[in-house]
Formats: C-alpha cells, structure tokens, sequence
C-alpha cells in the first residue's frame, strides 16, 4: 500500500512553469526502534555474552557499537576484545599462517 502526497509546488526553471514535487511513503515493514520482545532476553538467550572486537585507538568506533548494542538489546552483556593493530603491533612470522584452508581455519 503506497500513499502519495504532494510537498510543495515549485517552479521548474527548465520548463518555465511550477511544478509539483510528490514523495511517496512507503509504510515501514518493521520499526527501528526495539521491539518490547527485544528489551528482554528469553529464557535461550539469558546466559549469552558477546564479544566487541575493535582497535583501541577507534574508540569512536566501539562507543557507535555499544550505544547499538544498548539501544536494541540493553539485555546482552558485551566485553571489549582488543584486536590486533597492524600500524602498533609487531607479530612473529612464526604465529602468521603461511596457508589457509576454511575446513580447518573456520568453525
């Protein structure tokens, strides 16, 4: 089901005449804010933990994650994992994986 309704008129310098602007709107499938349901953890999800893994120097990017996190689902615990940083971090050839096989490197 689509609804239109018009915005306002302007003039359309190319034509030399008003025009009229319409928008259409679309009813959203779900909403974006929580859902009563998601506020709360069911009894399979209560004992679930999650881990945030993120560079410590984009704390940016950890807070935009935890206030997600908070917002859609303030029941889940999560715990910051440093990862490794590349341009800080040296790492020994010998903890480098020289091959990868997904059978073997993936769950």
């Amino acid at each position: 089901l689509k609804s239109w309704h018009s915005s306002e008129v302007v003039g359309n310098p190319q034509l030399n005449a008003p025009s009229l602007q319409l928008q259409c709107t679309m009813p959203r499938e779900r909403s974006r804010s929580p859902r009563a349901s998601a506020t709360q953890a069911g009894q399979s999800l209560a004992g679930l933990s999650a881990l945030l893994l993120g560079l410590e120097r984009r704390p940016d990017r950890r807070k935009r994650c935890e206030d997600m996190l908070a917002k859609e689902v303030p029941w889940l615990k999560a715990e910051f994992f440093r990862a490794s940083d590349g341009k800080l971090d040296t790492i020994p050839d010998d903890e480098v994986a020289k091959t990868w096989n997904t059978k073997n490197n993936s769950l």
